[in-house]
């Protein structure tokens, strides 16, 4: 009997050949991001600022977060995306700026606490298949970021249909 895929495994694919989500293989910054971004620059300098992006995919946000002056560590479980990423920031010539790394956000964070300004979650919570993975990442990205820090956290709305599927799939 074969087994089902894991989810590392179906997103290393969805990476690979997206099928479901086309917009993976974007190069553009997230509007969200952007909006976000555009929001703090009016707000704050950007001289030593350091953010994470949890489940960071192919890395579009970070690279484009890096580019504007931001210091970004950004991780995914998937080594193809990761791969993918470290390929695009080294094109544009700003692996300096930008660390990537495969990991899991439902593990210990290898970062030091209070370490980044900003953090952001595009998503990548939304596909955390547990309530005590989505714990764990939601405890970390707290130990992680500066007190005063703040937290992008992108989400589907409720009144999503994807979004209402996943919570009674989950909560059943």
């Amino acid at each position: 009997m074969a087994r089902a895929p894991t989810q590392q495994q179906i997103w290393d694919e969805e990476h690979r050949a997206p099928k479901v989500l086309p917009q993976m293989d974007s190069v553009e910054v997230s509007s969200g991001v952007h909006l976000f971004y555009e929001w703090l620059a009016r707000k704050q300098k950007f001289k030593d600022f350091t953010g994470i992006e949890m489940g960071c995919g192919k890395g579009r946000n970070s690279i484009w977060l890096a580019e504007q002056g931001i210091h970004m560590n950004a991780f995914d479980f998937s080594e193809f995306a990761i791969h993918e990423a470290k390929a695009r920031a080294q094109k544009i010539g700003i692996t300096e700026k930008v660390n990537f790394l495969v990991h899991d956000a439902t593990l210990l964070w290898e970062f030091p606490d209070d370490a980044f300004d900003v953090g952001i979650d595009y998503f990548a919570s939304t596909d955390i298949e547990t309530f005590a993975g989505r714990t764990r990442a939601r405890d970390e990205f707290r130990r992680v970021i500066k007190p005063g820090g703040l937290l992008l956290v992108y989400t589907l709305s409720t009144d999503d249909q994807f979004q209402r599927e996943m919570w009674r799939v989950h909560l059943d």
